[in-house]
């Protein structure tokens, strides 16, 4: 090797992140994530996309049922940080997807490219998602929480929501609506400081609330309409 390769050879080694610095980074990046905004709106009423990352393993859910799955690659040396996305199961199957992230304590950012495009986003402002880290819910909100629903057509619908941790220490529960005799997993619980949003993709509807004095005064959304609602805890 010529002293001009040599030099080269050592400048890419220089360059190259450290397996110490890949494995932080991939550390902050852990847990499940819950897409809450494309390019900064929020999401339509009961869709729920979620990323759940595990080691430098991934899957992708989509109203709460895997459909992707794959491994990741990161490099925290770059800025902002990219990431690939390889992956082995799902519509993508084989194709690579190229990507830049930023992570804040439970907020992330995602800017990604098309699956298999050899060309990687090169801003944060490229379409973004913003994610939040799901945590385990507050004790305060284990429970069932009863309110009515008014229709369109001002009816009111008495509702319940069940919430408590699930087996994966994550916030879960079900909607049951009383006068209609049915009831809807929620499959996503998220809670940020006061805020608490749940998302029952089965029949289409989100609930955005905050807890204040006791009770949880929001809005329910299902499709295009939306409507206040204040629930309080059953004793």
């Amino acid at each position: 090797m010529t002293r001009a390769l040599l030099l080269l050879a050592a400048l890419g080694f220089m360059t190259a992140p450290s397996h110490g610095l890949v494995q932080q980074a991939i550390e902050r990046l852990q847990g499940t994530w819950v897409i809450t905004s494309v390019e900064g709106e929020g999401l339509p009423a009961g869709v729920h996309v979620a990323l759940v990352l595990n080691g430098d393993k991934y899957q992708g859910l989509k109203q709460g049922k895997i459909d992707e799955r794959g491994t990741i690659k990161v490099d925290p040396t770059a800025k902002p940080m990219t990431i690939d996305f390889v992956i082995t199961e799902g519509t993508h199957s084989g194709k690579t997807q190229l990507g830049l992230v930023e992570v804040t304590d439970d907020r992330m950012t995602l800017v990604l490219g098309e699956p298999g495009a050899t060309a990687r986003p090169t801003a944060m402002t490229q379409s973004p998602l913003g994610l939040t880290k799901l945590r385990p819910i507050a004790k305060e909100l284990e429970g069932s929480w009863e309110g009515a629903i008014t229709t369109p057509s001002g009816q009111a619908l008495r509702c319940i929501f069940k919430l408590s941790s699930g087996s994966d220490g994550l916030g879960t529960g079900t909607m049951i609506s009383v006068d209609q005799g049915g009831q809807a997993p929620i499959v996503a619980v998220v809670q940020i400081g006061s805020r608490l949003k749940l998302i029952v993709p089965a029949i289409k509807g989100t609930y955005d609330g905050e807890l204040k004095t006791g009770q949880l005064t929001g809005t329910w959304s299902q499709g295009r309409a939306t409507t206040p609602l204040v629930l309080k805890k059953s004793m």
